[in-house]
This record gives structure tokens, C-alpha cells and sequence, in this order.
């Protein structure tokens, strides 16, 4: 979630003088489609699969990994978050 749209929708909220304890918030971002590797969370990251097929054991499963998801045509176009 982009800090700015979540402060966008609270003005919204006190705008309407909402007081209610539960609010949802949605936000879809489009990506620029690519793939690359996260040392910090040790994968590929940018595909749609699950996070245990991109997980990266050592420097050499990177091109694998990358050339499944390309196979299976499962790179990342948009990110869909939900906020409750």
C-alpha cells in the first residue's frame, strides 16, 4: 500500500465523519513486469506462483527459477492488497 493513498482515504473518512471502528481499504497497482532475485527474502521475486517454487537454494537455481516462471508465464502485472 502506497502511503499516499491510505492518508488519501483517511481524509475521505473524516470528510464523511466516518467513526466506526472497522474500514476496508483496496488498492490495485499496476507493475512493471520483471523478475529479480531478493537476498533479503531469498527469492524471486515479481512472479504469481507460489512463494516455494521461487524459493532460491544457492546462485545457481536463479536461471532455473526465472525460466520456469517465464514458462509458465507467471510474471507479475499488477498487485492487488487488501487493508482491514
Amino acid at each position: 500500500m502506497c502511503y499516499e493513498n491510505v492518508a488519501c482515504f483517511k481524509r475521505l473518512l473524516d470528510t464523511l465523519k466516518y467513526d466506526d471502528l472497522r474500514v476496508t481499504i483496496t488498492n490495485n497497482t499496476k507493475l512493471k513486469p520483471r523478475l529479480q532475485y531478493s537476498a533479503q527474502f531469498g527469492c524471486i521475486i515479481g512472479s504469481s506462483l507460489q512463494l516455494e517454487e521461487t524459493w532460491v537454494n544457492n546462485y545457481d537455481d536463479i536461471p532455473i527459477i526465472i525460466n520456469n516462471i517465464k514458462e509458465k508465464k507467471a510474471i507479475a502485472k499488477d498487485v492487488r492488497a487488501y487493508l482491514l
